[in-house]
């Protein structure tokens, strides 16, 4: 990658997340602004045909201190899920709009999509504690699918769509546990004394 022209200083890159058809990879792309003073972060593509580098431009009303992150690809590879602060945005590369969702959520962090698209998963404060929400795309309703007074993040889909992995502190430390999103109970996986966090199918 390159530093950007309107970058002022050093360019930090992070969070690669490749798209399913292995086209291009999005990542969080953050610089020092050319008066070094005011910090940017953009969620960028890098296409993997001629290496050019094309930043998603958010909305002239959305303020510059407000720093999307931590993309993820739909399954099909025609959006993007990022975290805006407070709130989840979505990127439609096809028609270059930006679709806010959850928004006036404090905390909202690490979407990630079901296999089938059509539901969002991810950690946020809204309720006063971390902990996980899905989001159904197509019905817009959103759902605290546990609300248990624990800490809870990192959720992960399972191939099938029918379970999340999450980390959560429910029963003191943190273990990775699956929650089934039919019927069924979470079921705790580990008990390790350390944190087990950010679980991957």
């Amino acid at each position: 990658t390159e530093s950007p022209e309107k970058a002022g200083g050093p360019v930090w890159c992070s969070e690669p997340a490749w798209s399913p058809d292995g086209k291009n990879i999005a990542f969080t792309r953050a610089y020092y602004a050319e008066d070094h003073q005011d910090f940017r972060a953009e969620i960028t593509l890098l296409s993997m045909h001629d290496r050019s580098l094309t930043p998603i431009p958010l909305p002239g009303n959305v303020p510059a201190e407000v720093m999307p992150a931590q993309a993820t690809w739909s399954p099909d590879a025609t959006r993007l899920a990022f975290t805006l602060q407070p709130g989840l945005a979505l990127f439609d590369l096809q028609s270059k709009e930006i679709q806010f969702v959850a928004q006036d959520h404090p905390g909202d962090l690490t979407p990630a999509w079901s296999p089938n698209g059509n539901k969002i998963a991810f950690q946020s404060a809204k309720r006063g504690i971390m902990d996980i929400w899905v989001l159904n795309l197509k019905q817009s309703k959103l759902d605290d699918i546990l609300g248990r007074n624990a800490v809870e993040g990192f959720p992960a889909w399972s191939p099938d769509g029918k379970s999340l992995a999450i980390s959560s502190n429910v029963s003191g430390g943190h273990d990775i546990w699956i929650v089934p999103m039919g019927k069924g109970y979470p079921r705790q996986l580990t008990t390790h004394p350390k944190n087990d966090i950010q679980p991957s199918w």
